[in-house]
């Protein structure tokens, strides 16, 4: 981030998961309704554990925020857990494969693998989902529009439509945010078979944003690309394993004179014939939709744990089982599109500067005005 701050703290069974951002505008329009607005759909998802039933999930703002109005000031954001009881449990000590448990305990030589997934537990997301929700309020009134929806569980992909449009009217009927509705019934069913029989799902969920001028981002150095900084924090969420810009999988099978977004000019502006790009060129948007894909693996946990060993003499054993998300990709999409806020928002200071909400908009304005 360059003008942003942002700190998480906070584990899954402890007293409360906290988030602290610096560098938002004077005189935004904040309230902890528009938080827990964003922390309910992530809650809420489809394919979660049954904790999400125990957790409220609601937000206090602890700063940063007078009579509705962000004051400039860090804001701290706090969500209470109420699911605490494992807290004082007895060392685990048969790590999870595919789990952060066993490089974590090599990593800081633990002798209790708690120590590692208390922290590196998607619970810890909740601060990133709050902090995203404040982003996200201000990416609003900057006339951004943020949006996710599923293309595949498991074994079901959709059908999606061509047009962006649609697939997310379709999405905004769908209990899953899937723009295809005989596939969103089909991946419910997946779900809850999974459910039945103790396993778990992966998936594959598209994030994105409407309304985004062109010229975010850099191209001078690598760590300016916006691209990059895009796919390091989608890459940040638990269980997101690849990150895809735009249809950049389909471009690798491609002939460059298919594979670019042509330029097309009528009535003084300059148009173009796709967005294969998602947006981004060159590390920076273009003014077209950005289109983010991401692929997400099954949580690790298993009813029927897979085979470990003990970590203190080696001896085999069944891995930890732990109650956890049947299919996490739902959630993730909410995660991602308050990722997707976090770095955009950042990108709009870094060009446009402003203490205040006031400033950065008529910047913006003037901006969008002289550009046509």
């Amino acid at each position: 981030m360059e003008r942003l701050k942002i700190a998480t703290a906070g584990e899954s069974h402890g007293p409360a998961i906290v988030g602290i951002i610096s560098g938002i505008p004077s005189g935004l329009s904040i309230s902890e309704d528009h938080i827990n607005a964003l922390l309910a759909q992530r809650r809420l998802a489809p394919g979660r554990g049954s904790r999400m039933r125990d957790e409220a999930d609601r937000c206090e703002i602890l700063s940063g925020v007078r009579k509705g109005l962000t004051i400039g000031t860090p804001i701290a954001v706090l969500v209470r857990n109420i699911s605490t009881e494992k807290w004082d449990s007895p060392p685990a000590k048969y790590p999870r494969p595919g789990h952060a448990d066993w490089p974590g305990v090599l990593k800081r030589g633990f002798v209790d693998t708690r120590d590692v997934w208390e922290r590196a537990s998607a619970r810890a997301t909740v601060a990133q989902t709050a902090l995203g929700a404040v982003a996200a309020r201000a990416l609003e009134e900057l006339g951004v529009t943020l949006f996710s929806y599923i293309e595949r569980v498991g074994p079901v992909s959709a059908r999606v439509p061509e047009k962006l449009g649609e697939r997310l009217v379709l999405a905004g009927e769908s209990v899953i945010s899937c723009p295809d509705p005989a596939s969103s019934i089909r991946m419910l069913e997946a779900i809850e078979s999974a459910r039945e029989r103790g396993t778990t799902l992966g998936g594959v969920f598209v994030v994105g944003a409407l309304g985004v001028p062109p010229g975010l981002g850099d191209y001078t150095e690598p760590e300016k690309r916006l691209d990059g900084r895009i796919a390091k924090w989608m890459m940040s969420i638990p269980a997101v394993r690849a990150v895809e810009i735009g249809e950049g999988i389909a471009q690798a099978g491609m002939e460059g004179w298919e594979a670019m977004d042509g330029f097309a000019v009528a009535e003084g502006r300059v148009e173009r014939t796709g967005n294969l790009a998602g947006g981004l060129e060159g590390g920076m948007t273009n003014g077209q939709p950005i289109l983010i894909r991401c692929w997400v693996k099954p949580a690790p946990t298993q009813r029927e744990p897979l085979p470990s060993f003990n970590i203190d003499n080696l001896e085999p054993g069944p891995a930890l089982a732990e109650r956890g998300d049947v299919c996490p990709a739902p959630a993730a999409a909410v995660i991602a599109r308050c990722s997707l806020a976090l770095v955009l928002l950042d990108a709009f200071l870094s060009k446009f500067g402003g203490d205040s909400m006031k400033e950065l908009l008529e910047r913006l304005d003037a901006y969008r005005v002289g550009k046509g």
